[in-house]
């Protein structure tokens, strides 16, 4: 089993899976946490300013890595949901993504691929 960290919620299936089942749920921050502590941490996260924003949420130091993801059954993700899709070829700073999260625009979800 593997949580990943991912900019975004995909469907992160690979291409000779047929069907699969994921459970979304909005989580905060402290069980973000805790879940970070209990597993295996992949990175998916493909910008600085993610990378450095979900670094401080979960107290866990987040790098760039940016792969492709294909999640089997019983993988987790922690992934980043923005409430507004963001303007196209907009490179946002550390500061700009904090402001989002604070204003209750930018979320976590915690997914869970069940088969």
């Amino acid at each position: 089993m593997v949580l990943y960290l991912l900019n975004s919620p995909v469907i992160a299936l690979a291409f000779d899976d047929v069907s699969a089942v994921f459970r979304v749920e909005e989580i905060g921050a402290s069980t973000a946490r805790a879940v970070v502590r209990r597993n295996k941490v992949v990175s998916a996260i493909g910008h600085e300013a993610t990378a450095k924003l979900l670094s401080v949420l979960l107290d866990y130091p987040v790098e760039v890595n940016r792969i492709a993801v294909y999640m089997k059954p019983n993988d987790k993700a922690i992934a980043l949901q923005f409430r507004e899709r963001m303007q196209f070829g907009k490179e946002l700073s550390y500061d700009d993504v904090m402001k989002l999260y604070d204003e209750g625009k930018l979320r976590l979800l915690y997914i869970v691929r069940l088969r």
